[in-house]
Order: C-alpha cells, then structure tokens, then sequence
C-alpha cells in the first residue's frame, strides 16, 4: 500500500495543461517552465508542464488539475508515485514522457527518486524524492 510523509509542498504554480484526465493524473511527475496554453501563469509566466523523458524534474503532481488551475507538489521527501514501468525496491528511478516513473540507469539518465516498493506498470507506488 502506497504512503506519503511530504517534507515540501508547492501549490501557487498553474498548470500548463489540462491534467484532470487520466493521461495526466496526479502522482505523475512534472517540470516547471514557461508557460505556453496560458496566458500571464504563475510568477514570471511560469507554470507546470509535462516532463520529457529522462528529463528535467520539479516535483510530484499531487492534484488532479485542469488547465490554468494552481497544481499542489510535492517537491521532496516520501510521496505517491505513478509507475508505468517496472521496478523493485531501492532502484532509482527517472520519468518516462508522460512523467510515469521507470527504472534508471545511474549516469544515463535523470535520476529524480528511489523506489521504496516493488511496482509494475500501473500501480500507484512509493518513492523517495532526490534533490
């Protein structure tokens, strides 16, 4: 059974996209960047958008928000994760193209948080966050 003990939550950053269907639900990861669905976002146009593979990482998704609505984050400590992949517990992990979370190859890719469960693809998981 997946567990949470958040240590850093974020919430005044929107959502660049329309994150209330299951493609984009919570506990997937996200990056923050500029905005570019909506107009004026967050503080100096920034706003939450999906990640690409292996790529940059601000936090995991906590909410289920729709475009323009502010997103809750957690940015560090014991979160909730969505794994669209399979790994055991210790592995470390980086972010497929829909923030999913997969088994990483240390010095490969991005490595963004370290299984504290086994998963496979679909399960909801959870993960320590790395800084």
């Amino acid at each position: 059974m997946s567990y949470a003990q958040p240590l850093m939550k974020v919430g005044q950053f929107p959502s660049n996209d329309d994150r209330s269907t299951v493609a984009f639900n919570q506990f997937y990861g996200v990056h923050i960047g500029t905005a570019t669905h909506i107009a004026g976002a967050g503080r100096g146009n920034a706003a939450i958008l999906k990640p690409v593979d292996g790529g940059s990482f601000f936090g995991i998704l906590q909410s289920n928000p729709q475009q323009g609505e502010a997103c809750e984050i957690t940015r560090c400590g014991i979160s909730q994760a969505k794994a669209t992949g399979s790994f055991a517990v210790g592995d470390k992990l980086k972010l497929d193209n829909d923030g999913g979370f997969v088994k990483g190859t240390v010095g490969t890719d991005t490595i963004v948080a370290q299984a504290l469960e086994q998963a496979v693809a679909g399960d909801i998981t959870t993960v320590f966050i790395l800084g």
